[in-house]
Formats: structure tokens, sequence, C-alpha cells
């Protein structure tokens, strides 16, 4: 009987320390569908500055170090035809342009620096580089409109919004005042998408 109250004993210990040591450590899943559409707006969110290096690379290489500058007129329009604020709009969409333009930049001062005449391979402009940045516009659109159409947790939010910028910090291509300016309208965004709840 000792015995079996010993082993007892051990597991419910055990698992109430596993149950604790989940709750400190463990990583906050996504509650609901505005959860998943602000995750996966992060991913693009990094996708596009990914992009804009790739823009860099095919500029420098055909002798063109300017800036690749989307046109942010477009976006407003599609955008505010779905019913978004316009100030938010806007907000959002520069700190996405500023950042790819942070991102060129600074890959064409590296290379110059570094006397880079140019690479062996890049991507097609017209083919490949400027539909994949529009198609980004429109599936965050798409995703925008599931964030503001639902209820959004700010634990899960917050713990994504912290995670997708240490994995940009990481990146090779993507300067630390890039990833801040592709963040920054986050963090005034999460007090307008606040569930109820909370």
């Amino acid at each position: 009987m000792n015995a079996f109250r010993i082993v007892s004993a051990f597991v419910v210990c055990t698992l109430l320390l596993s149950g604790c040591q989940s709750l400190r450590f463990g990583r906050p899943g996504p509650e609901g569908p505005a959860d998943r559409a602000f995750s996966d707006l992060l991913v693009m969110v990094e996708d596009r500055l990914e992009l804009h290096y790739e823009g860099a690379r095919l500029r420098w290489d055909g002798d063109r170090p300017e800036v690749y500058r989307e046109e942010i007129d477009p976006v407003l329009v599609l955008f505010e035809a779905r019913g978004f604020p316009p100030s938010r709009a806007r907000s959002f969409f520069s700190a996405q342009l500023q950042a790819g333009s942070i991102v060129q930049e600074t890959a064409f001062n590296q290379w110059e620096e570094q006397g880079l005449e140019g690479f062996d391979e890049v991507i097609n402009f017209d083919h490949v580089l400027r539909p994949e940045l529009q198609q980004t516009i429109s599936r965050m659109e798409a995703r925008l409109a599931a964030v503001e159409a639902g209820s959004l947790s700010m634990n899960y939010a917050r713990h994504r919004l912290e995670e997708t910028r240490q994995s940009m910090r990481e990146s090779e291509y993507i300067p630390d005042d890039a990833v801040e300016a592709a963040l920054s309208p986050f963090r005034y965004s999460l007090r307008v998408w606040r569930s109820p709840q909370e």
C-alpha cells in the first residue's frame, strides 16, 4: 500500500510539474480564424522583405542600383473598398514599403563597399518579382479582412509578433531598422484588434 501511494504521489507531482512547465514555456496556439489570419499576415510581411532583397539583386545586376518603389495609391484604393479606415491602411502599407526600401538601400551600400559587380543568377522582374509582390498584397488584404472581422487573442498575437521579430532579425537579408519599420503598425493595431474578452 505504501509503495502504491508513493508511486501515485510521484505520478501526480510529475503531471503537475509538466503542466506548469507547459504553461510557462509552451507556445500559445491560435484560438480562431483571426489568430490564424494574423499569423499568416506576419509571414507575408517577412516574405515581402525577402522579395525586396531579391529585387535589389536584380537591379544591382542590371546596373540600375536605384530602389524599386511600389505605388501605394492603388493599394489604398483596394483596401478602402473593403472598408478599412484610410488612415490605418496608409499607415500599414507605408510601413511595409518603407521597410522594403531599407532592405534594398542597405544591400546596395553593402555591395558597393564590397565592390560587388553582379550576380550569376537573378529573378525576372516582370514575370516573377512584380507578380509576387502584387499577389502578396492581395493575400494580405484577405488576411487583414479576417483579422478585422474576427476576435484576436492578444496572448497569441503578442507571442507571434515577438517570434516574427526574432526570425526577421536572424535573417542575413533584413536589417534591424527594416524589421522595426515593417512591424511598427502592429503595435497600434493590436489595441484596435483586441478581443472584447481581453
